[in-house]
């Protein structure tokens, strides 16, 4: 019974770490258009107004980052934008495994190892998923 409890736990990490690779592009705007809807709602600017802003921020996040990746020059600002869209992955990673793996009894050193084993490998399938950079360019 503990094998197939096992197994259910290493194919969810399997269907999330291919669920976060293919849905990685749209982890920062989508963060950052909930975290501005918040904060918008909390100062009391209305449900309307938070929704519409949110939605704005998070597609001018996507396009910026979009724009960002494809420019030529300079040459360090690619690099930074894949970073920067990678982030929020690996961390969703990272979290999830550990919320799978609380569902089980691993110790605390296990957990944490495979967790970032987790958060690695969807951070080494980003780069093949994510196209940013224009083909040719």
């Amino acid at each position: 019974m503990a094998i197939i409890g096992i197994l259910f736990i290493i194919a969810g990490l399997l269907a999330f770490a291919w669920l976060c690779a293919t849905m990685a592009t749209y982890a920062l705007p989508i963060l950052v258009g909930l975290c501005i809807g918040r904060w918008l709602s909390v100062i009391g600017v209305g449900v309307t107004p938070s929704v519409v802003l949110s939605i704005g921020t998070g597609f001018t996040v996507l396009v910026a980052g979009h724009l960002a990746a494809s420019a030529s020059k300079p040459v360090w600002l690619a690099p930074l934008a894949l970073l920067s869209f990678m982030a929020p992955a690996g961390l969703a990673a990272f979290w999830f495994a550990h919320g799978l793996l609380a569902a089980i009894s691993v110790s605390e050193p296990t957990r944490l190892i495979l967790c970032a084993l987790a958060a690695t490998a969807v951070l080494a399938a980003l780069p093949g998923k994510l196209r940013l950079r224009p083909e040719g360019g």
